[in-house]
């Protein structure tokens, strides 16, 4: 009945003195720099930042992928393509509520004004970029792995498993996953990578 009905629940991480917070900032303040990212941009961490925002998380294309060669007839097809597409486009809608009720800084602003946050734990750096460039809007939740769960949990609950195998190529780079659950942990993985996004917000989504 209303965008607020799938808001995501609050989190340690929104509390900018816990442990939780301590470890998301220290965590996407190493491995997200743009300054590190750079220097090994074939590195698997590199590329998996990239790969998602490239297309890897295009709910479509990985959805044509996987059914492929599964012997569904016209008619499943059309069913499964406009479920993961309605799954995706509701879990936008619940994810921007959710973003703007909370209304929480993202990685760069906060290393940028860490002495502002009261915690002992976080150090400033005023010069610290995401490797990705960082969207302007707020971080809690992570859009990208949420529409990636959103599809994926579709695709899991139509052919019942979890199990399905498939490669997708996306900004010139391969990746090849066994589970739908793999796929959805590096989408977890892509934002914190990439820069953009603290790792709570992302494992919610």
């Amino acid at each position: 009945t209303s965008p607020s009905q799938f808001r995501a629940p609050p989190s340690a991480v929104l509390n900018l003195h816990s442990f939780q917070y301590t470890m998301d900032f220290n965590e996407v303040k190493a491995l997200g720099n743009t300054v590190v990212r750079s220097a090994n941009p074939d590195s698997e961490k590199s590329q998996i930042a990239r790969f998602w925002p490239a297309g890897g998380a295009n709910p479509m294309g990985v959805a044509r992928t996987v059914a492929t060669g599964r012997g569904l007839d016209l008619w499943q097809h059309a069913r499964l393509f406009a479920s993961v597409t309605m799954a995706v486009m509701d879990s936008t809608v619940s994810v921007f509520e959710t973003k703007y009720y909370y209304n929480f800084w993202r990685p760069v602003t906060a290393i940028r004004a860490a002495d502002t946050d009261g915690n002992w734990a976080t150090a400033k750096d005023p010069t610290w970029l995401s490797y990705q460039v960082t969207p302007p809007y707020p971080d809690y939740v992570c859009g990208l792995p949420t529409n990636v769960g959103a599809g994926t949990e579709v695709l899991r609950r139509f052919f019942e498993q979890d199990w399905l195998p498939y490669t997708y190529t996306a900004g010139g780079i391969t990746r090849s996953f066994w589970r739908l659950s793999q796929a959805e942990d590096d989408a977890v993985n892509a934002r914190v990578f990439g820069g953009m996004h603290f790792r709570t917000g992302c494992v919610q989504g």
